[in-house]
Parts: C-alpha cells; structure tokens; sequence
C-alpha cells in the first residue's frame, strides 16, 4: 500500500529460484529497473521461496536493487489470482503473474500464466502512458490575423 501511493508498482509472482525461466524474469528487471524508476515505477518480486533460501540465493548470484519478497503461505500470491490451493478433486496450481498498479491501488495491467511474461519494454511504454502530461498552453494568437489556417 506505501509503495503504491508514491507511484506505480510492477508486482511479479515468480515460481522461486528453483526456475530458471523466473530468475531471468528477475535478472531482466533489475537490468530494466532505471527506466521503470525514471517512470516513476517501484519493482517488487514475490516467490514462495523462504527468506533464508533467496539470502542464500543472493549470495551465489547477487542481489537485485528491487524488493525481493516472501510469501511462503502463498496468501499474497492467491489474492492476485497467482495460485489455487488443492482441494479434494483438484490439485494446487501455481501461475505466473505479472502487473501494473497505478497510484491509486488499481490493476492496470496483469498477466497470469505458465510462463513468466518477459515484455518489459511493453510494460514500460504502459507506464510511460500513466505518466501525468503537462499542459500545454496555447500562444494567445494561435490563429493567423487573417483566419486563415496554412
């Protein structure tokens, strides 16, 4: 909720550091994080993996200048849509997710699935378009004497 109120968030579920395809998801952020942050934008990224395991993890390959948190219930990751507890005639199901939050508090952006969603540059124009635009005044003369426009 703090994170939010000074800008947007890009919030990414990842499987954990036991999937290739999401620690390149990371490594890709943290390699497009100026421009989310020139953007005004906050990175935060969520796994089930314990503390302990990413510190390790931190150690062996390094650290990411984003927030790299725990969800080891998997409560935030069900609340976006990003994982279903078992139930007796179905199994749990773990999904990818990726999304845009503005100021507000609103999704303005999600992609769940199997596969992590690597098009950072989409999300960066996206962000780019939530960008508040300066007004722009018109010149007091801005039609020619004559009325004509050329």
């Amino acid at each position: 909720q703090h994170l939010v109120q000074r800008g947007p968030v890009v919030l990414v579920f990842y499987y954990g550091y036991g999937c290739s395809h999401c620690v390149a998801q990371l490594f890709g952020l943290q390699k497009d994080l100026a421009h989310f942050r020139e953007l005004g934008a906050e990175v935060i990224a969520v796994s089930a993996d314990s503390p302990e395991h990413t510190s390790a993890k931190f150690s062996e390959y390094g650290r990411f200048d984003f927030p790299v948190v725990s969800d080891p219930d998997n409560r935030i990751a069900e609340q976006y849509g990003c994982f279903t507890r078992a139930t007796p005639g179905q199994d749990e199901d773990r999904l990818h997710g990726t999304f845009l939050i503005d100021r507000s508090g609103r999704i303005i952006f999600a992609n769940r699935g199997y596969q992590p969603f690597l098009d950072n540059k989409s999300l960066l124009f996206w962000l780019a378009d939530q960008r508040p635009q300066p007004e722009v005044s018109e010149p007091a003369n801005a039609t020619p004497p004559d009325g004509e426009i050329p």
